[in-house]
């Protein structure tokens, strides 16, 4: 079963004094279609370890370890 992925990236806007402004923050959406029932829990699970790792790589550097991610 194909159940496809999207990622969308854009720029989150920021009130500053009344007026929007575009820094360095970005939006990442990922929309994960066409799953099985049965799966959505622990697919919705391994989304939230896979992107807490990437943000963790784009702050420091570095990913989070492996053994956090299977725990």
């Amino acid at each position: 079963m194909r159940a496809p992925v999207a990622f969308i990236l854009g720029p989150v806007a920021v009130q500053v004094a009344g007026a929007d402004h575009h820094g360095g923050t970005v939006r990442l959406t990922v929309t994960h279609e066409d799953l099985p029932a049965d799966q959505y829990e622990g697919t919705a699970q391994g989304w939230a370890k896979v992107l807490s790792s990437l943000k963790s790589l784009l702050e420091t550097g570095q990913p989070r370890p492996i053994s956090v991610l299977c725990s």
